[in-house]
């Protein structure tokens, strides 16, 4: 969950700017990071999708207290076919750390209050039993630090297969933790979602984007897309000059975004001519995107939304 590490406005203002600024930009980027997490959650359970349901930042009270993903089955004895979600019960409380951020012993013991909080804000007494939640914790990186906190305090951690731990003990809920760098190759969604991203990963990620045919499919890819190239640029021009096949499988999935996109222009009375204009003259410098937004009559942000998809070298 992307939560802010100072207790108000009061205490942020107090850091120097520098740090100020350091700290936005920080929880911009978990927001990000985030992001792309909800959709690569969802495509991972592409197969299971019509059995699951997928609440993101679902809310616990009226104040600002999430858990990061909620996935309930639409039918309590359904099993999925993504090992993930094997463990899965009824109600499935998810808690995802960004790249940078750790996962200690607090953090499981902050989401095991969520799925408390959730149990007892239910309607009615007992509604969702204990048994039917499970905790779901999801790293790149192995936890070393919370792996010997869970058998100091007499848990039992065992693999079930690569990359998916099951913790047993004295717990309130079937719990698991997830590192997304060990998991096997069918896993490019999560596996790609990584400021190190390797190689074949990438490859993967393109071609199994081209498989996508749903529009909300393609939204989730994107938002991977958009976070796993800031993470790896570099790796990603390479791979560009080196791979012409993924490239062309890169530009496709582009291509159905920049659709998208030019769709909500057409359907806001633009003429796609004069929205290619436009766009073009901003990229090429001839005038600021304030001004790119006033000719074409929408808010800035929408024009940013435009700009984003727009191919930088149609060549």
């Amino acid at each position: 969950m992307v939560m802010n590490k100072y207790a108000s406005v009061r205490d942020f203002l107090h850091y120097p700017k520098e740090e100020r600024k350091m700290r936005m930009e920080q929880n911009e980027r978990n927001k990000q990071w985030h992001q792309g997490f909800y959709g690569a959650a969802e495509l991972e359970f592409r197969r299971d999708k019509d059995n699951l349901i997928f609440d993101t930042e679902h809310y616990l009270s009226k104040e600002p207290l999430r858990m990061d993903m909620l996935i309930i089955k639409k039918k309590k004895n359904y099993s999925t076919q993504n090992p993930i979600g094997h463990l899965f019960k009824k109600h499935n409380v998810i808690e995802y750390k960004s790249p940078n951020d750790g996962l200690t012993i607090d953090d499981f013991t902050k989401t095991v209050g969520y799925a408390c909080l959730y149990k007892s804000l239910a309607e009615k007494t007992d509604e969702i039993p204990l048994s039917e939640i499970t905790i779901s914790l999801i790293r790149e990186r192995y936890p070393k630090r919370l792996m010997k906190a869970m058998a100091d305090n007499g848990y039992t951690v065992s693999e079930y297969c690569p990359g998916i731990y099951y913790v047993t003990g004295n717990l309130l809920f079937a719990t698991q933790i997830i590192v997304t760098n060990y998991l096997g190759r069918e896993h490019q969604w999560l596996r790609v979602l990584s400021a190190h991203a390797k190689e074949e990963d990438i490859i993967s990620f393109a071609y199994a984007s081209t498989n996508l045919t749903t529009k909300g499919e393609h939204n989730n890819a994107d938002a991977i897309y958009q976070v796993s190239v800031m993470a790896n640029y570099e790796m990603y021009e390479e791979l560009k000059r080196r791979k012409p096949l993924m490239c062309e499988a890169l530009k496709l999935l582009m291509k159905n975004e920049l659709d998208e996109s030019m769709e909500k222009g057409i359907e806001k009375g633009i003429e796609k001519g004069r929205l290619d204009e436009i766009i073009s003259s901003v990229l090429d410098g001839d005038y600021s995107k304030e001004r790119g937004a006033e000719k074409l009559g929408i808010p800035i942000q929408e024009f940013d939304e435009l700009l984003g998809r727009f191919p930088k070298n149609p060549a």
